[in-house]
This record gives structure tokens, sequence and C-alpha cells, in this order.
């Protein structure tokens, strides 16, 4: 994917070499995504997931803002290490 750029009604950024990622409008795209995060909803604390095919949601449960946060930062520390692919 080389030259490739992003562009908005006001803003255009420079052209620049994209090193990894699923080229827009592919047709695996969203089957790769799946692919990725098809495991997710195993590893989310103290919520729910729903899949869409090139899209995530997550609703989480908390009784009150600390523990929201703490279960977001440990969600968000999943998501993290499955990029890395630390948790198979």
């Amino acid at each position: 994917m080389e030259n490739t750029s992003q562009v908005s009604e006001k803003f255009t950024s420079t052209l620049k070499e994209m090193k990894g990622g699923v080229p827009q409008g592919l047709v695996l795209g969203p089957v790769l995504f799946l692919l990725y995060a098809c495991k997710l909803p195993i590893y989310i604390q103290r919520g729910r997931t729903t899949l869409f095919p090139d899209d995530m949601n997550t609703q989480i449960e908390a009784t009150n803002a600390m523990f929201f946060i703490l279960y977001m930062n440990h969600n968000c520390y999943v998501c993290l290490m499955m990029y890395m692919n630390c948790i198979s």
C-alpha cells in the first residue's frame, strides 16, 4: 500500500507508505477482522460483547466509576495483548 493518505472535508494528511493493515474496501477485511476479534469476548471482563462483520461493541457493567475504570483498563490490556499475540 504505497502513497496512502487520509482525506476529510477540511484536511488531507501527507502521503505515507502503510506497513500493515487491510486496504479499505477489501472483501477479506471483515473476515480478517473476525478472525482477529473472535476470541475477544472470552476475555472481556464484566461485559457483553457483540461482534459485527467489521466492528465490535462492548457493554461494561460496574457498580461505580472506579470499577468501571478498572474493568475498562483490564479489557484494553487484553486487547493490546491479543494484538501483540501474547494471548493465544
